[in-house]
């Protein structure tokens, strides 16, 4: 009786238990049909079945076991209930297990199916990255190479599996390797970057690559690593190169270009200045060749008058002789026609000469010369004409002058110029003054006259060929303008010097200088 009476608590226990639970169950589907009856409006049949049918199955079997245990308590007994419970429970058991059974074997096939897809889309993407134009590079969070495509160990050089398992630090130089190392800090920082970057080949040849590169996290947003997207920019690099050399080329072109320009700049502009200068000068050219023919003409008038002065008086003295039987007047007349002629001869004589001069012809006769006896004679020669003009010629040598090397008809041809413009712009009463002596190696001789004189500017200037200081004086005094250019040249030819002292008003004085025999300038 007691294992009996053991069973029959428990099962009364048993009993309690599901008179408590079933009304449990059955409040609660009727709440959740509750709660859901506000939602009613509007919701389709499908809906409603989906949200309202497991609550009225609950319900439903929650009535229905509770009917049945209470029919099977008053028909059955305590002891059958409780069998009947101990079957039930093991038939949910039963149940439940063959519930978990069965969606583990789903979640199997949910798995594999899934490992299919993943296994398919690792594949789909392996062979995109295998076929990529470009080098991929994955590495791990410690900068080792996980995984490359065959591009990336083509653009290397080395074999796939030669990169695979090397850091990355190991293919660029260590003028990259600071670059590198910020980059990857940016990847744990979970920032993605483009940037341009030198590898090195397996052979140390340098490859420009430009790095896209992104972060890799798990699911749980631990940092694995990261991996880029390497593109070959070295033909880039190589335009970009002949690019800039090309435009430092054009550059220096431009700039050589320039510089030619500026200075065809500088010629037009120093040819302009030129061209300017050049028609001034011709301007000026143009005025002295007007005044040089007026010269001219002021010359050919003066040496025609010249010319004309001495063939007048030896004519008129000729036909006064055939008239004159005064034997001391035809001898004075005689001398007057001597005189004109020998003037005659004397203008002749620096037209020649002035000519040979210039044209190179003029040749000297050196020989030893006794400068005494060529002074006296240039005064005779002079002395008519002095007389003329009541103009006094005196001479004075500083004691005795040694003989001079040089042509004795050229020393002839200067003096006389010099004494004759003495006595031609010299006034009435004056004086001409000749003095001959020996200084430092030569001889310096000096024609002084108490003349018109000649202005400062004119020194130089009055030793030029043809050049006459005035028409007016020349109208007044006569000359050809020659006379002085001969003796000019013909001191230098004799290694000589000539200049003037003069004060206008008062006179001037000629001076010149001529080496003596032997001396070391001959």
């Amino acid at each position: 009786m007691a294992p009996f009476a053991a069973d029959q608590e428990a099962g009364l226990m048993y009993l309690d238990l599901v008179y408590f639970l079933v009304p449990l169950f059955a409040f609660a589907a009727l709440i959740e049909l509750f709660h859901f009856l506000p939602y009613m409006k509007g919701v389709t049949e499908k809906v409603f079945f989906e949200r309202a049918y497991p609550a009225a199955v609950v319900l439903l079997a929650s009535m229905l076991v509770f009917e049945l245990s209470f029919a099977a308590e008053l028909f059955l007994g305590s002891e059958v209930l409780h069998r009947l419970l101990e079957i039930l429970s093991m038939a949910i058991i039963l149940y439940e297990t063959e519930l978990e059974v069965r969606g583990s074997s789903e979640e199997l096939q949910r798995m594999s199916a899934t490992k299919e897809v993943l296994e398919r889309s690792e594949k789909r993407y392996r062979q995109l990255i295998e076929t990529m134009n470009d080098g991929f590079w994955a590495i791990d969070g410690k900068g080792v190479t996980t995984m490359v495509n065959d591009k990336l160990a083509e653009m290397l050089g080395y074999p796939v599996k030669e990169i695979t398992g090397r850091n990355v630090m190991s293919f660029v130089d260590e003028r990259s390797q600071g670059r590198l190392k910020k980059e990857l800090e940016k990847r744990s920082r979970g920032a993605a970057s483009r940037y341009e970057l030198e590898l090195t080949r397996k052979d140390g040849s340098k490859l420009p690559v430009l790095v896209s590169a992104s972060p890799l996290f798990d699911e749980a947003g631990r940092f694995l690593g990261s991996f880029a997207v390497i593109t070959d920019i070295s033909r880039q690099k190589e335009m970009e190169r002949r690019i800039r050399d090309q435009a430092r080329d054009l550059e220096a072109t431009v700039e050589e270009r320039t510089k030619d320009l500026s200075l065809a700049k500088d010629s037009l502009m120093n040819m302009l200045e030129d061209l300017t200068l050049s028609k001034k000068e011709l301007e000026l050219a143009y005025e002295e060749l007007k005044g040089i023919e007026r010269i001219k003409t002021d010359i050919i008038s003066n040496v025609s008058h010249e010319f004309r002065t001495p063939v007048t008086i030896a004519k008129s003295a000729i036909d006064l002789i055939r008239e004159e039987e005064d034997p001391e007047e035809r001898e004075h007349l005689l001398a007057m026609c001597e005189n004109a002629l020998t003037r005659l001869n004397e203008l002749v004589d620096n037209l020649v000469d002035v000519a040979d001069v210039y044209r190179g012809r003029y040749v000297l006769e050196k020989r030893k010369v006794d400068i005494n006896r060529v002074i006296r004679q240039s005064m005779d020669n002079l002395r008519f004409r002095a007389l003329e003009k009541n103009v006094t010629l005196s001479y004075t040598a500083d004691g005795d002058l040694p003989e001079v090397i040089g042509d004795e008809r050229s020393l002839r041809q200067i003096l006389y110029n010099l004494i004759d413009n003495a006595i031609k712009f010299n006034r009435k009463g004056g004086r001409v003054e000749i003095t001959a002596a020996k200084k430092e190696g030569s001889i310096e001789i000096s024609v002084k006259d108490t003349g018109i004189g000649i202005q400062p500017e004119y020194t130089e200037k009055i030793f030029e060929p043809l050049f006459q200081i005035e028409a007016t004086t020349t109208r007044r005094y006569g000359g050809t303008g020659i006379g002085l250019a001969v003796v000019k040249n013909l001191v230098a030819a004799h290694r000589g010097r000539v200049w003037v002292e003069s004060t206008p008003g008062k006179g001037s004085t000629f001076r010149f200088t001529l080496p003596l025999e032997g001396e070391k300038d001959l």
